[in-house]
C-alpha cells in the first residue's frame, strides 16, 4: 500500500505537477477475492493515522476484479459438473470423445481449455434444446410449433413480435430467466395403497379398510437435470465473456446479481459470492456516480484496439505479473530490493522483444490451447452424441453417475428465503460501519 500511495503521488506531480486531484478523486484499486480483503484490513489498520497518505485516502474505492470472480464461477461448475464418472451428456464424456487431454478439472491452472470445452458442450446442448422444443430432428426438418405453422401468413410488421413470441415460449419452457423450472411435463402417477383402519365384526372377522391414492412417480431423470442446470451456467458464463469484450458497463453490475444464486448453490460460505454483493454495494449504494462510473470502466481495458477486444483489467494485470515472475526467477541468487525492482520495471518491455524475436526465428509461442482447436467437426459430433441420448426429453428413471441428487435449476423456490437471510447476513456486514457518499460533484470540470 505504501508503494502504491508512493508510485501514485510520483505520476500525478509529474503530470499535474502536485498532487490535489488524486486527493480529490481518489484511483480505485482492484485485486482478487483474498488482496481485496487484505488491503481492506490495512486501511483499517492506518485510519488513526495523521495524514490522509498514511491513512491511504486517496486508494478508494477497494473492489474484486472481474476475470479473478469470472475464473473462480468457471472453477465452481467444474466441481460440480466434472467427475470421475462417463456418463453419456456429462462434460467428462465429451472430453473423452473429444481427446481433450488438456482439460483435468482444474481451472485455475490451464482456464482456456476448460473454457473452450464447456463453451462447445454448452452450445450444443442449447441447439438439443431447440430440436426438442421445436420437435426437430435436425437443421433440415421443419420445426412443429404452432407459431411456426401460421409464420408465412403474418405480414413483415408482425412478424418479429411473432418471433419473440417464440422466444418468449422457449424461455419459459427451460425455465430462462426464472427462479425455477416450470412442471411442463407430466411424471407417470404410481397407485398405492394405504390402511385406514383394522376392526372386528359381530361375527369375529377382521376388518382391514384401505384406500387407493395416486400420487406422481418420485423417480426422477437426472440426465435431463444434470444438462438443465449445466445450460444455465453456460449461458451465464457466456454472458460474462460477452461482457467483458464488448466492456459493457451496463451489464456488468447485473452480471454479478445474476452471479450470486450460482455462487450460493456451490457454498453459502462461497468468497466470491461476497465480492459480488460487495461490488453490487459499492456500485448502486455507496459510492457516487462519478465514482461509480469509474470503477465500471476500470473493470476492463483494450490493449490492442479494435471492437470487441476488450479484455478484463485484472487479466492483463495477471499477465504483466507473469512476465515479472520470470524475470525473477532469472536473477537466481542474485536478489535484492532494487535489482527486484529495476527488472520487474522491465518486464513487459522484455516480454514484447522477446516475442518479437521468436516471431522473426519462427519460434511458436507456447498456448494454453489443444494442439487442435475445437472445429465445425467437433461441434457436429458433440450435437450427434446428444441427438443419441436426447437429454431433453424427459424419461423419468433414467440415471447418471455420480450425479443423483442434481436439480434442474441452480436453486429452487423452496430455497429462496434461505438465500436471502444469508444474503442479508453478508450486506449487514459489509455494511456495517459506512457511509453513502454524497459528494458534491456540481463542480467537477468536464
Amino acid at each position: 500500500m505504501d508503494g502504491y500511495q508512493e508510485q501514485l503521488s510520483s505520476i500525478y506531480t509529474h503530470a499535474f505537477g502536485n498532487t490535489d486531484l488524486l486527493r480529490k478523486y481518489g484511483v480505485p484499486i482492484g485485486g482478487d477475492q483474498l488482496t481485496r480483503v487484505r488491503l481492506s484490513e490495512a486501511k483499517n489498520l492506518r485510519s488513526l493515522s495523521v495524514t490522509s497518505e498514511k491513512r491511504y485516502d486517496n486508494l478508494h474505492p477497494i473492489v474484486c476484479e472481474m476475470w479473478h470472480s469470472k475464473r473462480d464461477f468457471l472453477d465452481k461448475c467444474f466441481r460440480k459438473f466434472f467427475k470421475a464418472e462417463v456418463s453419456p451428456g456429462t462434460l467428462n464424456h465429451f472430453k473423452t470423445i473429444l481427446h481433450r487431454t488438456d482439460v483435468n478439472g482444474k481451472v485455475k491452472g490451464r482456464f482456456q481449455p476448460h473454457f473452450n470445452l464447456l463453451m462447445s458442450v454448452g452450445e450444443g446442448m442449447v441447439i438439443e434444446q431447440i430440436y426438442e422444443f421445436f420437435k426437430m430432428e435436425g437443421n433440415d426438418s421443419q420445426p412443429q410449433h404452432k407459431l411456426c405453422a401460421d409464420l408465412s401468413d403474418v405480414q413483415p410488421v408482425e412478424q418479429s413480435d411473432v418471433l419473440m413470441k417464440i422466444v418468449h415460449d422457449f424461455m419459459t419452457h427451460y425455465g430462462y430467466g426464472t427462479v425455477d423450472c416450470p412442471k411442463n411435463n407430466l411424471q407417470p402417477c404410481s397407485r398405492t395403497q394405504r390402511i385406514v383402519g383394522i376392526s372386528k365384526s359381530e361375527d369375529k372377522r377382521i376388518v382391514i379398510r384401505y384406500e387407493v391414492s395416486s400420487s406422481p412417480n418420485s423417480e426422477t431423470d437426472e440426465p435431463y437435470n444434470y444438462c438443465m442446470q449445466l445450460c444455465h451456467w453456460y449461458l451465464h458464463l457466456a454472458a460474462l465473456d460477452d461482457t467483458a469484450k464488448e466492456g459493457d458497463l451496463n451489464r456488468t453490475v447485473v452480471n454479478c446479481q445474476y452471479s450470486l444464486p450460482f455462487f450460493y448453490a456451490h457454498s453459502k460460505l462461497s468468497k466470491y459470492l461476497v465480492e459480488n454483493i460487495d461490488y453490487i454495494l459499492k456500485c448502486n449504494y455507496l459510492l457516487s456516480p462519478l465514482q461509480k462510473m469509474r470503477v465500471l470502466e476500470g473493470s476492463y481495458v483494450n490493449t490492442k484496439g479494435g471492437k470487441g477486444k476488450n479484455v478484463e483489467s485484472d487479466l492483463t494485470q495477471e499477465n504483466s505479473v507473469c512476465n515479472q515472475k520470470a524475470l525473477i526467477k532469472s536473477l537466481v541468487a542474485n536478489k535484492s530490493e532494487k535489482s527486484i525492482k529495476r527488472v520487474t520495471g522491465a518486464a513487459d518491455t522484455i516480454a514484447v522483444i522477446c516475442s518479437k524475436f521468436d516471431a522473426s526465428v519462427q519460434i511458436k509461442a507456447k498456448s494454453g490451447h489443444h494442439s487442435k482447436p475445437l472445429d465445425k467437426t467437433d461441434q457436429e459430433l458433440i450435437s450427434k452424441e446428444l441427438r443419441k441420448s436426447r437429454p431433453f426429453h424427459v424419461t423419468p428413471g433414467r440415471k447418471c453417475p455420480g450425479f443423483a441428487n442434481i436439480c434442474a435449476v441452480p436453486v429452487s423456490v423452496e430455497q429462496i428465503p434461505a438465500m436471502k437471510q444469508r444474503l442479508n447476513q453478508i450486506i449487514t456486514r459489509l455494511t456495517r460501519g459506512l457511509s453513502v457518499d454524497v459528494e458534491n460533484e456540481d463542480d467537477v470540470d468536464v
